[in-house]
């Protein structure tokens, strides 16, 4: 999505298959030679850290979520249901990184997302990336 003059929400793919060739940064300046014939001055690549957004971007910026509650029971126990459920989340990834689980899990959490798209039917008339065939 382009407003003004900043494309929002690139989203890439990776094959390990292809890492060798450095594919993903071939078609990356391609899509950014096209950005810039059309216009487009920045790319803001979203939230998240990758190598590419390292390689290929040249400022960073670091945003944060907040809750505000109500000074009433409800918010308070609201509040500490939220933290609580935080803190857990937190907790458990630092254990599996301690125990160097962490990217085994998204390894297998990332494989089982690409068999279940994989494995769904496309419309008739378009391809896996949902192109209109001409």
């Amino acid at each position: 999505m382009t407003y003004l003059d900043c494309c929002y929400g690139y989203w890439t793919g990776y094959d390990p298959a292809y890492a060798e060739y450095d594919v993903g940064s071939l078609v990356f300046l391609k899509v950014v030679d096209s950005l810039c014939a059309a216009g487009v001055k920045r790319i803001d690549f979203g939230i998240g850290s990758a190598l590419y957004k390292e390689r290929f971007g040249d400022e960073r910026t670091v945003e944060t979520s907040f809750r505000i509650f109500a000074p009433s029971a409800s918010g308070m126990a609201r509040n500490v249901c939220f933290s609580g459920g935080i803190a857990l989340e937190r907790c458990s990834h630092a254990a599996l990184q301690k125990i160097r689980l962490a990217g085994r899990l998204n390894r297998y959490l990332r494989g089982r997302a690409k068999a279940k798209v994989s494995s769904e039917p496309t419309p008739t008339g378009s391809d896996q990336a949902g192109n209109t065939e001409a």
